[in-house]
């Protein structure tokens, strides 16, 4: 069995794979979480999901600086025998080539993201093979992948969440319980349904936009959405009908894993 982890800005994500498919998953928040007790609970998650699961890699995708490594990697060999394998960014990879200039800046996640996104594609036509990535997490993240493997670039914004804490921390009439979420309406007559129908617009907005834009210049075969957030825009975006939407929650850790088959 492999598990997988994707260890993000809010919580640490995980998943086993038996060879053919992902037979379990969760997560694990982390918000007021040091690094060793992160690691006791998701070897407890792991363990309540499947009990005496026999652990033969392990893969992690992490965002957070080195000094959570060392504590996951330790959990990981102590409960499960099993070594964590940490995966980075490079130049090329799987057949995709990076936009950055300087590989290590792009988020890892996002990264594995466009990974697995080259591997979905393999089975449409080459010049329907590009995808449009996009990510509906504590940040909102969207790349650009073309048919030949090129990444040609992303753009970020703040999250749904994000944005609300913003408005509550530098707006004085907008308090912290209006982050609570509202209902969503083009006209709210109170402050916590305004705000939630206000950063809700906005993140559709900013997706559908990139959408058009990558219609329009790359004509995408695919745009794949993950992140927690996820299944609040799918319903309201539009794409032609030559484009495939799909909701696809694990596309980190599918990423992860295509990746850890060739390099761990």
């Amino acid at each position: 069995m492999k598990l997988l982890l994707d260890l993000g800005n809010t919580s640490l994500k995980w998943a086993l794979h038996d060879g053919s498919a992902f037979c379990q998953q969760g997560f694990v928040p982390h918000a007021n979480a040091n690094a060793a007790d992160l690691a006791k609970a998701l070897v407890a998650a792991v363990e309540a999901a499947a009990p005496g699961t026999a652990v033969e890699t392990c893969a992690v995708a992490a965002v957070h600086a080195d000094e959570w490594h060392g504590a996951i990697a330790a959990a990981v060999r102590e409960h499960f025998g099993a070594d964590a394998w940490f995966a980075s960014v490079e130049r090329e990879a799987l057949g995709v080539s990076c936009a950055y200039p300087e590989p290590g800046r792009l988020g890892v996640d996002r990264w594995l993201a466009i990974l697995a996104a080259k591997v979905l594609g393999r089975d449409l036509a080459s010049e329907r093979s590009g995808a449009l990535v996009v990510d509906c997490g504590s940040a909102i993240t969207i790349d650009l992948l073309a048919g030949d493997g090129r990444h040609r670039g992303g753009q970020i914004t703040a999250g749904i969440e994000m944005m609300r804490r913003a408005l509550s921390s530098n707006t004085q009439r907008i308090p912290e319980q209006e982050r609570m979420e509202g209902l969503i309406s083009s006209l709210a007559d109170n402050t916590r349904d305004a705000v939630a129908a206000g950063t809700h617009a906005a993140a559709l907005g900013f997706v559908q936009q990139a959408i058009d834009r990558a219609v329009a210049s790359e004509s995408p075969g695919r745009v794949l959405l993950t992140g927690g957030d996820a299944p609040l825009l799918l319903p309201e975006l539009v794409v032609p009908e030559t484009v495939q939407l799909e909701h696809r929650p694990l596309l980190v850790l599918e990423g992860l894993l295509a990746l850890a088959e060739v390099r761990s």
